[in-house]
């Protein structure tokens, strides 16, 4: 018994180790809706969790997911997006990105419930959607004031 515990944490750590920081680096840029590319690496992201509990390659991945605390490629492009968001808003990126991002109420000088909000920028493709630009304060917008507040923990 212990050594299958052993055996699995020795997995956990090597996946967190080894394959985990090609996942997240620059996640925010390439992780942008590229369907094909993602569901490439979503697949081999459930061959990894497969490894780890000693799975069958038919079971359901949802619940292996939630018991390794391991997230989607989709929840860690929206976690490393909030995160970025949050040190944006906290001023803790550099100068450039206060002129990239600005809030309504330095666009217009009404005073509307959404004034703190970030001001999305008008944009006429698709593919402009997707990028940290619209992306980042259309998620930001989106979150609770309490996640936004100090209380939200970034890596």
């Amino acid at each position: 018994m212990t050594l299958h515990y052993h055996s699995k944490r020795k997995h956990f750590s090597l996946y967190f180790a080894l394959v985990h920081p090609y996942y997240e680096y620059a996640n925010i840029v390439w992780a942008v809706r590229n369907t094909v590319v993602l569901q490439k690496l979503f697949i081999t992201r459930k061959r990894a969790v497969y490894v780890i509990t000693n799975s069958s390659c038919y079971a359901h991945t949802y619940p292996l997911f939630r018991k390794t605390h391991i997230l989607t490629i989709q929840e860690l492009h929206k976690l490393q997006v909030a995160c970025f968001m949050f040190k944006v808003d906290k001023g803790l990126m550099p100068p450039y990105f206060s002129s990239v991002f600005c809030i309504n109420a330095d666009v217009h000088s009404y005073n509307t419930r959404f004034a703190s909000n970030y001001h999305i920028t008008v944009h006429w493709t698709s593919l402009l959607h997707y990028t940290i630009r619209i992306a980042g304060p259309l998620l930001w917008n989106s979150l609770d004031s309490n996640i936004k507040s100090n209380q939200f923990k970034y890596f």
